[in-house]
């Protein structure tokens, strides 16, 4: 899983997972928000999850897993982005 951090409509800057063949982006926080009903602050940026360690990836691995099914608005295409 390659990590990325994008910004999206002139938004503030937010971490992804490319996916696809790094055609698109899940955005992390949308993604998990939608599975769960709520956000995490260890997805909050790709440093956040670098500090969080292994747990926070494992949680960004398992967000961008059921995002295609549970939070297709979280994944953008990566030339809007």
């Amino acid at each position: 899983m390659k990590l990325v951090t994008f910004t999206h409509k002139g938004g503030k800057p937010r971490a992804g997972a490319l996916v696809e063949g790094d055609a698109k982006i899940v955005d992390l926080q949308t993604a998990h928000a939608a599975q769960w009903k709520q956000p995490a602050d260890s997805l909050a940026s790709v440093l956040a999850i670098a500090e969080g360690g292994v747990a926070a990836l494992d949680k960004a691995y398992e967000t961008v897993k059921g995002s295609a099914a549970k939070a297709g608005d979280a994944i953008l295409a990566r030339k809007d982005v």
